[in-house]
């Protein structure tokens, strides 16, 4: 079901701590296999998000920022980090328009979570899982 403000739904469901949410709507552009370790990124957390989806691989993945919902960025494309799920590649990266979450942590913008995006008269709205 498509919301015109289900945005919000990002904002209430991540607990951020230390780290700065961005929410984007985005065109996928690459996805590469990164030599890092999801390890680098998890912190001893037992309740941290990443712990939920990392499976000891790194992807560098880069998109075309179409607009920005929550949080501040400027640029037209952004980079950063995702994990390796247990599907592989992960199967966000073949949708377009796409609606996405990035914590800003340690200087790396790392993939939250994605739902697909839809065009609306006012702009983008983003889907709810």
């Amino acid at each position: 079901m498509k919301l015109a403000a289900s945005f919000i739904f990002f904002m209430l469901a991540h607990s951020v701590s230390a780290s700065e949410e961005l929410v984007i709507v985005a065109k996928p552009i690459s996805a590469a296999l990164s030599s890092k370790s999801c390890n680098e990124y998890i912190d001893n957390d037992p309740d941290s998000k990443l712990q939920e989806v990392c499976m000891d691989r790194v992807f560098n993945v880069s998109y075309q920022v179409l607009s920005v919902l929550s949080g501040n960025f400027s640029s037209k494309i952004i980079s950063g980090i995702d994990f390796y799920h247990y599907t592989g590649l992960p199967d966000h990266m073949i949708i377009d328009p796409v609606c996405v979450t990035f914590n800003y942590d340690r200087g790396e913008y790392i993939r939250v979570e994605s739902v697909p995006a839809g065009k609306s008269n006012n702009g983008y709205i983003c889907e709810s899982t």
